[in-house]
C-alpha cells in the first residue's frame, strides 16, 4: 500500500462520516419541520427533507445495502403517485363539468353551483371549452332580469 492508496482511504472515510452526519442533521430537521408545522405545503417541505437525509445516507451503504437505495427510491414514486392522487381528487370534488351539447339547463347549472361547487367546466365533444363560476352566473342572471 502506498500513500496514494492511504490519502484516498482516509478522505473515502472522511466523506462517508461526513455524509453520515449530514444525513443525520437533515433527518432530525425534517423531523422537526415536518412535525413543529402546521400548513399541509410546510409539513411536504419537511417530509422531502427527511427523505433526502434518508436517501443520502443510503449513498453511505450503497456497497453493503444496495437494497435501502432502492427502496428509497419505491418510496419517493409512491409519495409522488400518492401526492398525485390527493391533488387529482380535490381538483374532481372542486370541479363539476357541464356538456354543452348535452342539452343541460341554467336550472340544473344553478342546482350544481349552489351546491358545495364553486365552478363548472363546460365541455363540448369531451374537450374543456370554458369554466363557468358562481359569480358569472349571478352576473348573467342579474343582467337577464334587469334588461
Amino acid at each position: 500500500m502506498n500513500l496514494h492508496d492511504l490519502v484516498t482511504n482516509l478522505r473515502l472515510d472522511l466523506l462517508g462520516s461526513l455524509l453520515v452526519a449530514v444525513a443525520l442533521s437533515n433527518v432530525l430537521t425534517g423531523l422537526v419541520v415536518l412535525t413543529s408545522r402546521l400548513k399541509a405545503l410546510t409539513q411536504v417541505v419537511g417530509y422531502l427533507m427527511l427523505e433526502n437525509g434518508i436517501y443520502v445516507f443510503g449513498l453511505t451503504q450503497t456497497q453493503r445495502v444496495p437494497f435501502l437505495l432502492e427502496m428509497g427510491v419505491l418510496l419517493d414514486v409512491f409519495v409522488g403517485v400518492f401526492i398525485m392522487g390527493i391533488v387529482v381528487f380535490h381538483i374532481n370534488r372542486e370541479f363539476d363539468t357541464v356538456g354543452s351539447d348535452a342539452g343541460e339547463t341554467l336550472d340544473e347549472v344553478f342546482a350544481t353551483l349552489t351546491g358545495r361547487t364553486n365552478a363548472v367546466v363546460v365541455a363540448r365533444d369531451g374537450k374543456p371549452v370554458g369554466v363557468l363560476t358562481r359569480s358569472d352566473l349571478l352576473d348573467f342572471l342579474a343582467h337577464n332580469r334587469a334588461g
